[in-house]
């Protein structure tokens, strides 16, 4: 038709089965409409489609009780393996049910044989005959004997790891006997070592005071095996060594980092109950920042902010897992001007020296402590790592300001009145402030201590020791970019002070050209004025002659 030959294709297979079910619902809908004699309803219509059979363009079609079709099916054999030619064998008759095979033709199935209609197994692999060959007699064997195997090996680790644990308890490597200890010079200690002053700031805090009114020195040192070391008393008049003890001081000397003061040992002979641990020469981050002789310039305070906080990123994650007297005094500094975190600890065998509610240096060792801490009445002893990070907001304080902790411009409070809100309030009074002559890299910083310091009263809002590293970073690139433009303004500064000089010294040179130029004038009518004189006194002696 049309000189048009149309081949079989999907479009042709789906445009046969519109045209066939288009026919289908035409025919219901007639034989409907022929008996209600009006528009029909669609489940009359529908039910008129089903129990029918007619031939459509896509061959015969029919519909059984429910409404489904039932397709005539014709199943493909493979030939040939190398062309991939293609034969029908089978043809099912839907409306028949009946499997027909085509004469002459023959099916290949893999390996020979017809495959089960279920398999052997099972879909789901839920047969017990299958179950039960699963697992063979040797496998079981075998694993039974390699949970022993892999249990023996366990027990093995865990008794040789509790009794190396033991010996070394009983070892007691860190002990140290006080008639090995050479005790220092005082005097090079008041020189070289690092001094308690927490009040060098005015009349307010006052130099903390021993029993017998002498300046309390912060590091005594001595000798240990010819090193010099830093002695650390407890004020204890003896020691019970507990299990908890001697894992405590195990602990000490398992951790070891670069930022973290060396733990050397300590001594339990009475009266002389102390701890020994390296010597910072250098003295206290509190000296450094007292120390009006001392330069800080922003990369350097950066560099020991940085010290501070991979020190306290090591201990929370150690097994000490937090410091709980974290302040300006307990950070050291070295040789190579490495900061160090010191007094950290042992929290079992120290002992909190109490002074009394009204005493000024009770007050003055607590202003590094979180409110959250100084509500408590017996806060922990190791602390917490969130009180951790409060203390460094304080610390950070004090390097921006160096004028010590809780400085106030203009309104100064003694550490009792400055620790008295905590007790009554949830927020934190009074704030720091800046100094109104603050360089202009100040308020970076200080907007980074501000908030570590507001969020005192709400323990959800206080970083952890990870997030306030990235912070730290965070505002230290910010800091570098601002003092890379202060940087940069200042070179061009210097470059326009260079070139108006240059302007300058043109000038002068301008100046000093046009007066050797007015020096040289005035020479040649000297001389010329001197050389019409002589010439007119030998023009009159030759008309006298």
């Amino acid at each position: 038709m049309f000189n048009y030959t149309v081949e079989d294709s999907l479009m042709n297979i789906i445009a046969g089965g519109f045209y066939d079910g288009l026919m289908l619902y035409t025919h219901a809908l007639n034989e409907t409409m022929s008996i209600s004699g009006g528009r029909p309803p669609g489940k009359d219509v529908t039910k008129r489609m089903w129990n029918r059979t007619f031939h459509g363009v896509t061959g015969m079609v029919h519909l059984d009780e429910n409404g489904d079709r039932e397709t005539d099916f014709a199943l493909w054999d493979m030939m040939d393996t190398n062309t991939s030619t293609f034969q029908i064998v089978l043809v099912y008759n839907s409306s028949e049910e009946q499997l027909t095979f085509i004469p002459r033709t023959a099916l290949h199935w893999l390996g020979g044989v017809c495959p089960p209609d279920v398999p052997t197994c099972g879909f789901k692999n839920d047969n017990p005959i299958c179950l039960a060959k699963t697992i063979t007699i040797h496998q079981m064997v075998s694993i039974v004997l390699f949970l022993i195997l892999t249990m023996t090996l366990t027990i093995t680790v865990f008794i040789y790891r509790r009794m190396k644990l033991e010996k070394e308890l009983v070892a007691q490597l860190w002990r140290i006997s006080w008639d090995d200890i050479q005790m220092s010079n005082l005097d090079k200690v008041l020189r070289s070592g690092s001094r308690l002053t927490l009040s060098l700031r005015g009349s307010n805090y006052g130099s903390l005071l021993t029993g017998d009114g002498n300046l309390q020195v912060f590091a005594k040192t001595g000798y240990y095996k010819g090193n010099i070391v830093a002695i650390k008393y407890t004020n204890r008049k003896r020691i019970e060594l507990n299990r908890k003890v001697l894992f405590e001081l195990k602990h000490m000397r398992d951790v070891q980092n670069e930022h973290l003061t060396r733990f050397i040992g300590a001594s339990i002979d009475p009266p002389n109950i102390c701890i020994i641990t390296e010597y910072c020469p250098r003295g206290s981050l509190q000296d450094i920042l007292e120390n009006d002789s001392i330069t800080l310039d922003w990369m350097f305070k950066y560099s020991l902010i940085n010290d501070i906080v991979k020190g306290m990123v090591f201990l929370h994650n150690s097994v000490i897992l937090s410091h709980g007297k974290l302040k300006s005094s307990n950070c050291v500094v070295d040789n190579r001007f490495v900061l160090k975190i010191t007094d950290y600890g042992l929290s079992s065998f120290r002992c909190d020296s109490d002074s009394g509610k009204d005493a000024h240096a009770y007050y003055a060792q607590r202003l590094w402590m979180a409110p959250e801490l100084l509500r408590m009445e017996a806060p922990p002893p190791q602390g917490t790592q969130k009180g951790d990070v409060y203390s460094f907001g304080i610390v950070l304080q004090e390097v921006a300001l160096r004028r010590g902790a809780f400085y106030l411009e203009g309104d100064p409070l003694s550490p009792k009145g400055v620790l008295r809100p905590p007790y009554s309030s949830s927020h934190l009074f009074p704030l720091p402030a800046p100094p109104t002559s603050s360089p202009a890299s100040y308020p970076l910083i200080y907007r980074f201590c501000s908030f570590l310091l507001c969020s005192a009263a709400r323990l959800d809002l206080k970083l952890s020791v990870e997030e306030l590293q990235v912070e730290e970073l965070q505002v230290e690139e910010q800091q570098v970019e601002e003092l890379q433009v202060e940087e940069q303004q200042v070179e061009e500064q210097q470059v326009e002070e260079l070139q108006v000089e240059e302007q300058q010294v043109e000038e002068l040179q301008v100046e000093q050209v046009e007066e050797l130029q007015v020096e040289e004038l005035q020479v040649e009518q000297v001389e010329l004025g001197h050389g019409v004189s002589e010439a007119r006194v030998l023009f009159l002696g030759q008309e006298h002659g």
